[in-house]
């Protein structure tokens, strides 16, 4: 298992390689399940708890946070399988679908609000000031890259983690 946690700007994302030479992983059920999380609305969910054993010998478990199905791939003979996914669902709206919008008296607090909405997740705005564009444009891209824009622009960070987007 591999966890890349990206401070800002881009999604976390979680690699998984099973060895499967007895053919227990490989089977149509694994298919099968991977095929409706990936054509499901709201995709195949991979929550990740990571435990080690403190000084005492118990076991204390850490939540990794959740990612949505991205990829499955296998590779023959070896009978390898790698699964790929990702924190931010990209079957959402905010990190699909682009638009082409003129902004004008934009507040980066209401912006965030908006798309966190239209995404369905919650939103921390922590920085104390609260940047005002003017004019601002929004040309063929992705709500959430244009968000991401404004942040860096202002020179904030965003990220999401699980349900949540935080500037």
């Amino acid at each position: 298992i591999e966890i890349k946690d990206i401070e800002d700007s881009e999604a976390d994302d979680l690699q998984i390689k099973i060895a499967d030479r007895d053919g227990k992983w490989l089977q149509s059920w694994l298919n099968e399940t991977v095929e409706k999380g990936s054509t499901g609305a709201k995709g195949l969910k991979i929550k990740v708890k990571i435990g080690t054993r403190d000084e005492t010998g118990k076991i204390v478990e850490q939540e990794n946070g959740t990612f949505i199905l991205d990829t499955m791939q296998h590779n023959g003979p070896s009978a390898e399988a790698t699964i790929k996914a990702t924190s931010v669902d990209f079957k959402k709206g905010i990190r699909t679908e682009k638009r082409s919008k003129s902004w004008k008296n934009l507040r980066l607090k209401n912006l965030t609000k908006k798309v966190a909405k239209s995404g369905g997740l919650k939103y921390y705005y922590q920085p104390s000031s609260n940047p005002k564009f003017k004019k601002m444009t929004q040309s063929d891209e992705t709500d959430l890259a244009f968000l991401l824009r404004c942040c860096e622009s202002s020179g904030f960070s965003l990220k999401i983690c699980g349900t949540n987007m935080v500037v």
